[in-house]
Formats: structure tokens, C-alpha cells, sequence
């Protein structure tokens, strides 16, 4: 059983139980992944193409989470830190923050969330991505894990 815990504004901790990674292909910064995409260990994901970045939370958390039910998304122009509280998920469940991945401008929300945010439930890695930002030239990634880690990361 998984030990880590989301982190949550209502103190809840959620338990994790698998991962169903998308199978692409890309190379981020000299990392080749079976997916384009790199996750944190607070089950963000995160898709950078060029400057631009694409984020939301993983289809992990999202199951873990439940029926989402709103999802308070950043302004965009605001500059955020990599760790810095960006957006809030709110679950029948848990009120969970998510972090920024990496330091970055947010370019743009997903309005289709806030209109509809039970598409995080339904395609959290795909539709139901949050908010994209510029995150430069050379945006910093160690601290992430590919989508086999991640894989490997929430099984145990």
C-alpha cells in the first residue's frame, strides 16, 4: 500500500492505489520517456513543450480525490514558483492544493474545468489539464519522474 499522502486543505490524506500512464513518445531536456509528460511526487503532472508547459493533476489523484466538484484556477500573468500553491481541487472527499511543477507565467486556465470540473474525474491527463504557463528556455525538472517512475512511484 502507498504511504504518501496528497496534500490537503481539509487535512484529509488520500491513499494511492495505481496509475495509468499514456504511452507517447518525446525527449524533455535530454530525459526520453514512453510518455511526453513528468509527474511530482504530489501527483501533478506536467507536459513541456518548447517554453510552454501544459499542467494538471494525474489520473492517480484524480480517482483517489472522488467526484470533483470545483476547481479554483490561477489568474492568468501570475508568476508562480516552482512549489508555490497554483491552483485548489475540491472533491466530495478533500480540498486538495496544487503545487506548481516548475517556476513559470501562467499563459492560460482551462475554462472547460471551471464550467465542468468533473472532466478532471473523467480525463485528468488529457481534457481535464488546468492551466498552461512559459516556463522559459531551461524550466528546472530533476526533481521529477518519469511516467514509468511515477508508475512505480504509486504502486508502492
Amino acid at each position: 500500500m502507498f504511504a504518501a499522502s496528497l496534500r490537503s486543505c481539509a487535512a484529509v490524506q488520500v491513499r494511492a492505489a495505481a496509475c495509468m500512464p499514456r504511452a507517447f513518445g518525446s525527449t524533455v531536456q535530454g530525459r526520453r520517456m514512453s510518455s511526453g509528460r513528468l509527474y511530482s511526487k504530489q501527483h501533478d503532472w506536467i507536459e513541456i513543450s518548447g517554453s510552454t508547459a501544459k499542467a494538471g493533476i494525474s489520473n492517480h489523484a484524480a480517482s483517489e480525490l472522488g467526484d470533483i466538484v470545483f476547481v479554483e484556477m490561477p489568474e492568468t500573468g501570475t508568476e508562480f514558483a516552482q512549489g508555490d500553491t497554483i491552483a485548489t481541487v475540491e472533491s466530495v472527499k478533500a480540498c486538495s492544493e496544487v503545487e506548481a511543477v516548475v517556476s513559470g507565467t501562467v499563459t492560460e486556465v482551462n475554462s472547460s474545468v471551471s464550467d465542468e470540473p468533473g472532466i478532471v474525474n473523467k480525463e485528468a491527463e488529457g481534457a481535464g489539464w488546468l492551466y498552461k504557463m512559459d516556463v522559459g528556455s531551461k524550466p528546472k525538472i530533476g526533481h521529477l519522474m518519469s511516467s514509468e517512475e511515477y508508475a512505480e512511484f504509486t504502486e508502492n
